[in-house]
Order: C-alpha cells, then sequence, then structure tokens
C-alpha cells in the first residue's frame, strides 16, 4: 500500500540555483531561463512560457515554484521546486527558442506597468467593512448560565416525583 502510495505522489525537487542572464537551467522536462532583469524583477522563461518573478511572493508557472531570494543586476538567486507526475524527460517542448527570438528589451517594462496599474486599481478600489456577526462571548456566557438554570430545573422537577 505505501509503495502504491508513493508511486502516485509526483516528484518534486527543489534546489538554490544563482541564475545569471541568458542562462538556462533544466531539472525533470523542465527547461528555465533568465531572460531580463529590470526594477528588482526578473523575465524567466519556462518551456516558451514567461513569467515575471520578484522577491515580494513566490510564484508557480507551468509546473515549476519560483521563490526569489534576492535580485541582482546580472542574476538572480532564486529556489527553484519543479513538480514532474510523468515522462519526465527533456523532450523538443523543452526549449526556449520562441522567448528568446521574441524578446525585446520593453517587454519586461511593459509587464511590470501592467502589474503596477492592476496594483493601483486595487489600491484605488472601494473596501467594503464587514462586521463579523458570531455571537461574542458575553452572549456564549448568558447563552450558558441560562441553559444551566434549565438543566437544574428540570431535573429538581423529575427529582420531586
Amino acid at each position: 500500500m505505501l509503495i502504491l502510495l508513493v508511486l502516485i505522489l509526483p516528484l518534486a525537487s527543489a534546489v538554490r540555483v544563482d541564475l545569471f542572464l541568458n542562462q538556462s537551467y533544466s531539472k525533470y522536462d523542465k527547461n528555465i531561463t533568465l531572460i531580463d532583469i529590470s526594477k528588482n524583477k526578473a523575465l524567466v522563461c519556462i518551456n516558451n512560457e514567461k513569467a515575471i518573478l520578484s522577491e515580494e511572493k513566490p510564484k508557480t508557472v507551468n509546473d515549476v515554484n519560483f521563490e526569489v531570494k534576492q535580485v541582482f543586476s546580472d542574476k538572480i538567486k532564486v529556489e527553484i521546486k519543479v513538480y514532474c507526475q510523468e515522462n519526465c524527460e527533456c523532450t523538443d517542448l523543452c526549449s526556449n527558442s520562441e522567448c528568446l527570438e521574441n524578446f525585446n528589451n520593453k517587454e519586461i517594462e511593459e509587464e511590470i506597468q501592467k502589474e503596477n496599474v492592476v496594483l493601483e486599481t486595487l489600491v484605488d478600489a472601494p473596501v467594503e467593512v464587514i462586521q463579523n456577526q458570531s455571537p461574542s462571548s458575553f452572549n456564549l456566557i448568558v447563552a450558558f448560565v441560562i441553559l444551566l438554570i434549565i438543566i437544574s430545573a428540570v431535573y429538581y422537577l423529575l427529582k420531586r416525583r
């Protein structure tokens, strides 16, 4: 039974890497390339799927979890966890050629601006405060005391017979 459970669970491998500009890191069926760095954010490509990473929050893209530890001008220190369920070998899909061919230097700035616009709209959005309607501790104590009085009364009436 335990062996079956181990076989069903997906493989995950975590490693901390110094990834330099235009350098690739391959693990299982994933090829990860650092394309650009700008304003403490990094543009990476994972099997031709682009993503922007930052130190602010971990991100999962294409079954790869990234936790950026530090961003420098020419590299990033990142913890990479690659999830693999089956057929974990690099094939012709394990390439970043499309990302590298179609990359322009303005791309990361455009993506950062889009992120900033989304964040600004979230900050400017009206906030609705919802009060918790759960019973207060005072109400619970009063209910408990009333319940004790009722139980005592029922016990007294039954014992009296």
